[in-house]
């Protein structure tokens, strides 16, 4: 009886392993909400999108007008070149202007300039000095068309055009991340399930152990028994307390894995809390069709979407590339209005009224001899082009395998199910003849023991086939891709707007 009373204070100890924590249910849908909230690789790949928006404000920032002041003095003193006449003075120089670049290439200039010059001039031959002065004004307006290189809205805005691409590019690996958290959720959350089913049949099973043991002692002071057997019963306690601490620590495990997606940098709750699923494990079987699959996953998957659009941006480049072969040639039109006089206003009525009009048309030809580094950014944008496009077919290429590896994945586990369901139902038969034999003395305990081990393993057998294939199901939706569709499962919708902030 001493011996009997030290084993179940062993128990209780195994019962103080999970005692030390406090328990928590925990649903699958309030796991992935908390993961798309908390998780902390998800906060970091939702800047992703942010920052790189920023690249379409700076590329968009090259065609903003500029306004641009310049103020210049200059002190000078020079000697002619006759060297009867020398000259000193200083000139003060004060322009504005303002430029526009426009997405065809077209570039304007409007400027304004007011200059003021002061200078003594002497002349030892004629005895002639004196100080002159004047003001000068000019207005001007010069717009410039590039016509080969660098011509048209497709060249001019190719880094634009392609900062925006990387924008949805960005959008879709975040939603392609988000969907690998909620996936590895499932997964984990089944895994759960089972940890906590295997401790209740290991719980089971050291109690059956138990009540054995303590039938072995009543039967060895009723002499109907060897004291020998008492070594076999205390050995198959022992084994399923070992069992049974192995399933507590795989349910605290699986629980700390969970722990960092829903509350990460939570001490106290990585250290105070074991997680207990509240949801249920069910069996769905579900009808699959490779073809049918297929076409969901090439309409839904995100890293295609992103490979389409990074093909798109290399095409863009091509063509940019293509075009910077092309010689320069820039065509110029200018036009100007000049005032010249001692006084400033004098020169401003001359600027204001257009007394002095100018126009210049200026022709800007171009052309590197070899060209080789237009030719090789050319040569190599087509490599990339060419080598994305392979990444393209990679990706389709995968999706096949990812759907059909699903599919055949997932028809096994349901054929595996019903094998483990009717395995357990014949252990639980099994189980329930041998204690008959065991009552009337036809079998031993050992025996006995055994076969109930068998049920208990049985037992755990139903469930991690159930795990398995709803994990397949789960593998299943994320080669598929459709990130709305699983998502809508669990009562959750999110925008680009909202999954972004």
């Amino acid at each position: 009886m001493l011996y009997f009373l030290c084993v179940f204070g062993v128990l209780f100890d195994v019962s103080l392993f999970m005692g030390e924590h406090k328990p928590v249910g925990l649903s699958l849908q309030e796991s992935i909400q908390k993961s798309l909230k908390n998780n902390l690789d998800l906060k970091v790949e939702r800047y992703n999108p942010r920052i790189v928006s920023e690249d379409v404000i700076i590329e968009e920032s090259k065609f903003d007008t500029l306004l641009s002041f310049n103020f210049g003095y200059d002190n000078f003193e020079k000697e002619k070149f006759d060297k009867t006449s020398s000259a000193d003075g200083f000139d003060v120089d004060v322009s504005a202007r303002l430029y526009k670049k426009y997405f065809s290439g077209t570039s304007v200039r409007l400027q304004y300039e007011n200059g003021y010059d002061r200078y003594y001039d002497s002349n030892d031959i004629i005895g002639f000095e004196g100080t002159n002065t004047f003001w000068s004004q000019e207005l001007s307006l010069k717009v410039t068309q590039p016509l080969l290189r660098n011509f048209g809205v497709l060249v001019n805005t190719t880094d634009l055009r392609i900062a925006r691409r990387n924008i949805k590019i960005q959008e879709y690996e975040l939603q392609q991340k988000i969907l690998e958290v909620v996936t590895e959720i499932r997964f984990l959350y089944l895994e759960l399930i089972v940890a906590r089913e295997s401790v209740k049949f290991q719980e089971m099973s050291l109690k059956f152990a138990g009540n054995f043991l303590e039938m072995t002692e009543q039967s060895i002071k009723e002499g109907m028994m060897a004291p020998a057997s008492m070594v076999e019963a205390q050995r198959i306690v022992a084994d399923r307390q070992q069992e049974l601490i192995s399933a507590e620590q795989k349910l605290l495990l699986v629980g700390n894995k969970i722990k960092k997606f829903i509350s990460p940098l939570d001490r106290s709750f990585y250290s105070d809390v074991v997680l207990l699923p509240s949801d249920a494990l069910k069996f769905t079987d579900i009808d699959v069709d490779f073809s049918k699959n297929i076409t969901n996953a090439l309409k839904h998957r995100r890293d295609l979407f992103s490979g389409r659009l990074s093909l798109e941006n290399a095409q863009t480049l091509v063509d940019f590339y293509q075009n910077q072969l092309l010689p320069k040639l820039d065509i110029s039109a200018g036009v100007g209005i000049q005032g010249l006089n001692e006084e400033w206003s004098e020169a401003y009525n001359s600027v204001s009224q257009g007394d002095f009009l100018t126009w210049k048309f200026e022709v800007a030809f171009e052309i590197p001899l070899g060209n080789r580094l237009a030719k090789s950014k050319y040569q190599q944008s087509r490599l990339k082009q060419k080598q994305i496009r392979e990444k393209l077919n990679k990706i389709q290429n995968q999706i096949m395998y990812d759907v059909q590896q699903s599919i055949v994945t997932l028809k096994a586990e349901a054929m595996r199910v019903k094998v483990v369901k009717k395995n357990k139902v014949l252990a639980e038969q099994q189980l329930r003849n041998q204690q008959i034999k065991y009552e009337e003395g036809m079998i031993p305990l050992f025996q006995l023991q055994d076969t109930e081990q068998k049920l208990t393993k049985a037992r755990i057998n139903e469930v991690k086939a159930i795990a398995a294939h709803e994990q397949a199901i789960a593998a299943l939706d994320f080669a598929e891709g459709n990130v709305e569709k699983v998502l809508e499962q669990f009562f959750i919708r999110i925008n680009n707007k909202e999954i972004i902030q």
